[in-house]
């Protein structure tokens, strides 16, 4: 089990507890009681992963020198290629026979691929301003966060003050090395464009009126 992953995917849920007890939708005491609860859980089930990484930490070879580097994961981590659920850099990979992804020349060279990979984010986008939801919030915080982390220190040469920090982090410490595919987050963006597109798609589904538009920071709106 690889522990980026894992720690990544769960800002989702950390994210949504902390919006619930902004919008009250669901008092802090709840919501406190629930992360203890989904805590003490997800530490159990997680034992037989945790107890294999400390005993190749403690006693196996220092794979984070033979394995990809800092600059190696940053170079495709571009905010386009996160908007549309790519970035990670083994994706791209290529040797004189054949990619080493075979579905990748589909978002890389066919027009087509390429198309919808862009238009399905942009369609979210859309819905996220014209659609008043009322998790509407939560799924454009997921995107944010998620693009944010993907993109990471990219470009290495010439990083966003934000970037700076990352790239810091991630060549001066251990954990920051161990944490440097940060693209491993884009699961968070392809979930909250997913869920965009889906509340403009829904009420079109059932025949409604087309969606008014609203703020999208409205946490708490009705639904469409």
């Amino acid at each position: 089990m690889n522990a980026t992953s894992v720690l990544l995917v769960g800002l989702a849920p950390a994210l949504w507890l902390v919006l619930a007890g902004l919008s009250k939708e669901a008092p802090w005491r709840r919501v406190v009681l629930a992360t203890l609860k989904a805590g003490a859980l997800s530490a159990v089930v997680s034992l037989w992963w945790i107890a294999g990484l400390w005993a190749e930490g403690a006693y196996g070879i220092n794979v984070l020198r033979y394995t990809e580097t800092f600059p190696t994961v940053t170079l495709t981590s571009l905010a386009s290629e996160a908007l549309r659920g790519l970035g990670y850099w083994y994706f791209y990979g290529n040797d004189k026979i054949q990619p080493w992804t075979q579905s990748s020349s589909g978002y890389m060279s066919h027009s087509l691929g390429v198309l919808v990979s862009f238009a399905l984010p942009a369609i979210a986008l859309l819905c996220a301003g014209l659609v008043r939801w009322r998790y509407r919030a939560f799924c454009v915080l997921l995107v944010v966060l998620g693009v944010l982390l993907a993109v990471g220190a990219y470009p290495l040469a010439h990083p966003t003050p934000l970037g700076t920090i990352f790239r810091a982090i991630g060549e001066n410490s251990t954990i920051g090395l161990a944490m440097r595919s940060s693209n491993r987050v884009i699961p968070l963006v392809v979930l909250g464009l997913s869920l965009l597109i889906g509340s403009g798609v829904g009420p079109c589904g059932r025949g409604a009126r087309p969606p008014r538009w609203s703020p999208p920071c409205s946490w708490a709106s009705s639904p469409a």
